[in-house]
């Protein structure tokens, strides 16, 4: 194990080391030139999403939390944060998870429509607290904090340890913050373990409850009937794109760095 990026690239780039994961997509540039080393990515069932609190503060306004959506720009996040390595997706979920869906529309970015709806919820100026910590990657998080202050409202960053964080996100929606990026994914591949501990009431993660999404997910969790599991998701994804207590961001590719003598491939899971 070597925790350190910096290190892990450097033994790749001497030799030391033939494979290293996690590499950084801003750093991947400077392993693709090296002569010796070459860059390895793949699309993973783990999907970047921003958390919405659905029960308290400014974004308890289903107006403001949608205006949110709409202030967000995956391409320029993608391309820009990301250098590509990732891919947009409109719902909080990726293609290889049983249950995915791209039917739903969405929110594409549309700054005039986020105007109008934080209008309409009179929020012009509301300060939302975006919890956070240095796990999480903070060009990210001050990009969002730019594109919803665009939209008319004050995004306040609180930085903590990450163990304090966790705490917060998964205590009691008063202070569990008003927004918060997260990657998720689950062994599973199964909406089941994304969305159900996501949002199902009386989750930890839950700063948000509707009975009719609860249904949808208790009835795809009891049943190997794949027809209706899949009917039950996409009619859960529609809940959620419309009430909008989370934003899907992007598809999280998986990243490595590897010797040019080293075949091999690495798997979305």
């Amino acid at each position: 194990a070597v925790p350190d990026v910096s290190t892990r690239i450097a033994d790749l780039k001497t030799g030391k080391a033939d494979l290293i994961r996690d590499l950084p997509p801003d750093q991947a540039q400077s392993i693709a030139s090296e002569g010796g080393s070459q860059v390895l990515s793949v699309p993973t069932e783990r999907v970047g999403y921003l958390y919405i609190n659905a029960q308290a503060g400014p974004t308890a306004d289903v107006r403001v939390r949608q205006a949110i959506a709409y202030a967000i720009d995956r391409p320029t996040l993608i391309e820009a944060l990301l250098q590509g390595y990732a891919a947009p997706v409109n719902i909080i979920g990726a293609p290889p998870i049983f249950g995915y869906t791209d039917t739903i529309d969405g929110y594409a970015f549309d700054l005039d429509k986020a105007k109008a709806l934080v209008a309409e919820a009179g929020a012009e100026g509301a300060v939302i607290e975006f919890i956070t910590s240095p796990a999480y990657n903070q060009q990210l998080v001050q990009a969002i904090q730019q594109m919803v202050g665009d939209a008319g409202m004050t995004v306040e960053i609180s930085t903590t340890d990450q163990p304090t964080f966790l705490k917060l996100r998964q205590g009691k929606p008063e202070t569990a913050g008003g927004l918060a990026i997260g990657a998720w994914s689950c062994a599973c591949q199964d909406a089941d373990g994304v969305i159900f501990p996501l949002f199902r009431t009386g989750s930890v993660w839950a700063k948000y409850s509707n009975p009719a999404f609860d249904t949808l997910v208790d009835s795809a969790r009891s049943t190997l009937n794949v027809e209706q599991r899949m009917a039950d998701y996409k009619g859960a994804y529609e809940i959620l794109n419309e009430d909008v207590p989370g934003v899907g961001l992007y598809q999280v590719y998986a990243v490595y760095g590897a010797s040019k003598n080293l075949a091999w491939a690495p798997s979305a899971n």
